[in-house]
């Protein structure tokens, strides 16, 4: 050690807080290794120990250093119960994350009030990250994060393939479970139009593809609403009677693609299913009456095209297509169905 390491060590005891967190932001791990191991036990204003320090800043060596005098305070939590493997995870580190996992790797699989390390990591597509956590803590990806989400609803909605496979592989069931606001994987996939993690989950998870999820909807409706197209096919390759299926509303694939303006989906959603554009939501209310509501003229025309006999039909309570466009005062829908119905 020599006199100079031997005197840093007899006066460590007096090191703060503060001394040692600037030799965490200045990367100097020998000064770390020269450190009483009381010092990395000391909290700062919001409970976070040298640790969180060194792991927020991704400082592996500084992280290490620490785990070899003190590795109890790799699972350190602060104030608000975050672990130094979780802000690893938020930055991205994988080196810290893989000292922590040689060091304290049960904290890989603690909550914080932001969920477990794993869900920022599939929320912002960290795919070692993810998986140096799935490989140590599984249960963790089975658990939500942010808004009841969880990592394979993360993952899905970003549009993190490989993040999604990484969660497939420890976790599979995780693509078919709800999240707080009842929607899945599949939903969020769909809805955002992230065709290759829709993929993914048809292969892995095809019962979930199916599913109205609360009051959300079915994944077929988003990817209709959305107009994407690739999640349209994906869905009729499992099966087209998907396209057709409603949700609670009864609002199908079909519907949601007039709700959204997207008459080349509503087409192409008719060459796969030609019963979803014929299937009524709630109330009798069909995808024409739905276009003359709401003004959708070019869809209009696709279901002047494809189902005509559904440009008469009265919702439950009688009101036709026609009588709702000029209620609405949607013109060129008038226009359209009385050329029609003529």
């Amino acid at each position: 050690m020599g006199f100079w390491g031997w005197l840093a060590k007899a006066f460590a005891h007096q090191r703060s807080f503060a001394e040692v967190a600037k030799a965490i932001e200045t990367n100097e791990p020998e000064v770390l290794r020269a450190t009483a191991t009381a010092a990395f036990g000391q909290k700062e204003r919001s409970g976070k120990v040298p640790a969180h320090v060194a792991a927020i800043l991704g400082r592996a060596e500084c992280l290490r250093a620490i785990a070899e005098i003190a590795p109890k305070t790799l699972g350190a939590r602060d104030d608000n119960g975050t672990t130094p493997a979780y802000v690893a995870a938020v930055g991205g580190f994988t080196d810290c994350l893989e000292v922590i996992a040689e060091a304290a790797p049960e904290s890989l699989g603690h909550d914080s009030k932001g969920g477990t390390p794993a869900f920022m990591p599939a929320l912002k597509g960290f795919t070692e990250c993810l998986r140096i956590i799935a490989s140590h803590a599984p249960d963790c990806l089975r658990r939500p994060g942010l808004d009841g989400m969880l990592p394979a609803h993360a993952a899905a909605q970003e549009g993190h393939d490989d993040c999604l496979r990484v969660i497939a592989a420890h976790a599979p069931e995780s693509l078919g479970l709800h999240g707080k606001g009842g929607g899945t994987a599949a939903l969020l996939a769909a809805g955002h139009g992230r065709a290759g993690c829709l993929r993914l989950i048809a292969d892995q998870c095809p019962d979930s593809l199916g599913r109205s999820c609360g009051e959300a909807g079915t994944p077929a409706f988003f990817a209709g609403l959305g107009g994407h197209n690739d999640c349209i096919r994906i869905l009729a390759g499992v099966s087209p009677d998907l396209l057709k299926t409603g949700d609670h509303q009864g609002r199908n694939a079909a519907i949601g693609a007039v709700i959204g303006g997207k008459a080349d989906t509503l087409r192409l959603i008719h060459e796969l299913c030609p019963q979803a554009i014929l299937s009524p939501a709630m109330g009798g209310v069909t995808c024409a009456y739905v276009a003359a509501e709401k003004g959708e003229d070019a869809c209009l025309e696709v279901i002047a095209d494809c189902a005509p006999a559904t440009l008469r039909k009265a919702t439950d309570e009688g009101q036709s297509p026609i009588e709702i466009a000029r209620r609405k005062g949607n013109t060129r829908c008038v226009e359209i169905l009385e050329r029609h119905l003529a």
